[in-house]
Formats: C-alpha cells, sequence, structure tokens
C-alpha cells in the first residue's frame, strides 16, 4: 500500500512539473512565429488566434485569483489582513481611475510604466515559487546565491528592456534614457549568461553530488532554472510587442491557471464536480468583465477612467498573489499541503 501511494505520488509530481514546463515553453515559442506570421500575412485570423491566447492566459489568469475569496479556508486570512485583501484593492483601483482620468499625460505615463513595472516584477516572483516546488519536487537544495542572483537580475534586464515597448517610456522622466536603457538590459543578460554557466557547474560538480539526488532530477532542476532565468529574454530579442512582451506574459498567466487546477481540487471528490463547473463560470465571466475593462472604445468619455480602473484590478492580483501563496504563513501552507499532497507534507504530520 504504501509503495502505490509513493508510486501515485509520483506520477502526480511528474505530470506536475510537465505541466509547467509545458505551459512555460509554448507561449515563448509560440507566440513569436505567430507574431512573425501575422507581420508577414497581415491576417486576421492569426490575429483573433493571439488575442483568444491572450484572454485566456491574461484576463482569465486574473479573474481566477479572485476564486481565493470563494475559499473558505482563507476567510480567517483575509479577516486577520483587512487592509490588504480589501481595502488596499479598493483604494488602488479608485487611485488608478482618478489618475487616468483627471492626470495629465506625464501622470497618466508614468502610472502605465509603474504598472507594467509592477507586472514584470511579479511574473518573476512566481516563477521563484515555481522554482521552490521544482526543489521539493526533485529533492534538490532551496535556490543558491547564484541561481537567486541570475534571476533578479533576469527580471532587472527585462524591466530595463520593458521600457522600449508599447514606447512606455514617453512623457516619462526616463523617456530621454529609454534607448541607453535598453541597451543597458543586453549587458545585464550578458552577466545572467554568465551566472548560468557558473550555476550549471555548481549543481552537476561531481566533487558536490549528492547520491540523494539523482543526475535526471539535478537536470529537471536545472532546466527549469535556465526557463526562469531566461524568461525575459524576448523583451530584448524581438521588436514587435507581441513576441517581446506577450510570450512571456502568457507564459506566466498559463502557468497560474495550472497551480489553479490544483488549488480548484480541493475539498471533497464527490464536489469536484460542482466546483470546477462554479470555476470555470467565475473566471470566464470575470476574465470578460475584465477585458471590456481594458478597452477604452466602449466606454465613451469614462474610457480614460475605466482603463485606469482596470489596470487597478489587475494590481489588486499582484497584492492578491503576495498574500495567498505566502507559504512561510500557517494556513496558506497548510491550504498548499492539501492543494499538492504529492510535494508537501502537512507540519503536523
Amino acid at each position: 500500500m504504501q509503495t502505490s501511494n509513493l508510486s501515485s505520488d509520483a506520477l502526480e509530481k511528474n505530470l506536475f512539473l510537465k505541466l509547467i514546463f509545458f505551459s512555460t515553453m509554448l507561449p515563448m515559442v509560440l507566440l513569436p512565429l505567430l507574431a512573425v506570421k501575422n507581420e508577414t500575412l497581415n491576417s486576421l485570423s492569426i490575429t483573433q488566434v493571439i488575442g483568444v491566447i491572450t484572454f485566456f492566459g491574461g484576463a482569465v489568469h486574473v479573474a481566477a485569483s479572485g476564486y481565493f475569496y470563494n475559499r473558505p479556508e482563507f476567510k480567517e486570512v483575509f479577516k486577520g489582513h483587512p487592509i490588504r485583501y480589501f481595502i488596499a484593492p479598493v483604494v488602488i483601483i479608485l487611485a488608478t481611475g482618478l489618475l487616468f482620468q483627471f492626470g495629465n499625460p506625464q501622470v497618466q505615463a508614468t502610472t502605465l510604466l509603474s504598472y507594467f513595472l509592477w507586472q514584470t516584477y511579479h511574473y518573476q516572483r512566481q516563477n521563484f515559487g515555481v522554482m521552490t516546488f521544482v526543489g521539493i519536487a526533485t529533492k534538490t537544495k532551496p535556490l543558491s546565491y547564484f541561481e537567486q542572483l541570475a534571476m533578479q537580475l533576469s527580471v532587472g534586464a527585462g524591466i530595463l528592456a520593458l521600457t522600449s515597448h508599447y514606447k512606455l517610456s514617453t512623457n516619462t522622466i526616463l523617456e530621454p534614457y529609454a534607448e541607453a536603457l535598453y541597451q543597458s538590459s543586453f549587458v545585464v543578460f550578458k552577466v545572467v549568461g554568465i551566472l548560468i554557466f557558473i550555476v550549471f557547474f555548481q549543481i552537476f560538480d561531481p566533487l558536490k553530488s549528492s547520491s540523494e539526488v539523482t543526475l535526471k532530477n539535478k537536470l529537471i532542476r536545472f532546466i527549469f532554472f535556465l526557463m526562469s532565468s531566461l524568461f525575459f529574454l524576448p523583451a530584448i530579442l524581438f521588436n514587435n510587442p507581441i513576441a517581446a512582451v506577450s510570450s512571456y506574459a502568457l507564459a506566466h498567466g498559463i502557468q497560474y491557471l495550472v497551480f489553479m487546477h490544483y488549488v480548484v481540487d480541493v475539498g471533497p471528490k464527490e464536489q469536484s464536480h460542482n466546483r470546477f463547473s462554479k470555476y470555470i463560470i467565475w473566471v470566464c465571466i470575470g476574465g470578460g468583465i475584465i477585458t471590456m475593462l481594458g478597452d477604452q472604445r466602449i466606454w465613451g468619455s469614462f474610457g480614460k477612467l475605466i482603463f485606469g480602473c482596470y489596470l487597478g484590478v489587475i494590481m489588486t492580483h499582484f497584492l492578491l498573489d503576495a498574500g495567498v501563496w505566502k507559504l512561510s504563513q500557517s494556513r496558506q501552507y497548510q491550504f498548499a499541503t492539501n492543494a499538492f499532497p504529492f510535494l508537501l507534507k502537512s507540519k503536523d504530520s
């Protein structure tokens, strides 16, 4: 019986790692190809495909995080931090809406740039979380200093490169330095490349090899580290925003939906169908509303106000996520052990 359980955990572990791997790599490869093809053919169908993919990986994943408010396990967490989970979201949404409605072009541009910078940082925080789960799955050590440094510099390079896309630096204090910032991202990524080599030798050093960690697990660990460190590379490889930014943004979104699948699965098995039905309805309606909020054309004279509120809604997603996935907190960790029993063990067991 014990052997059967171990075998089941191993299968679940392998499935989880595969889902995270393909949810990361497919958008990173597919979207640049579609973007290039769209530029060449000017195809409406390809544009629609990109739109649908971005909807599910973008707006839907933001709506999915709101599902935590429906989980009874998080009621006490939210009650214990009302400012973070209730007051701050309202303030952020109203503030960004008013800044866009009444702010001058410089204020609007700076708000938009700040949003994208926070978003990019948020993406990499999720990658740190992914690496935590990968480390547990492969029975390898926590992230080393060089691994953490490589991932931090990677997001730094991504942020530097981001200022050149969507003309984000226009009307901000960074506008005169946009090209210099973009060029500096290449330098930072070269440092990331050096750190990747250091980590490679660190992981596969035969003198420091542990009999408890197989070569296969070391390889898996390194592959995921490589993906996380090169996550923002498209931002400096491509000029097309879809290839440069949407590729990793979509990868982040689909990764998140993989995690949420396990979150929704927590609970009595006989109620599983009901839970997933409600969740799908929730994310589709929520994703549709979020998408509509982001389209200024349909709101007339209130377009700027609503668009600002749209940015605020997504920012609250960053805030919510940083709290509900904080596994150093006992309630969040206990819930995670129920969602990922094949990886995490209860501290009480």
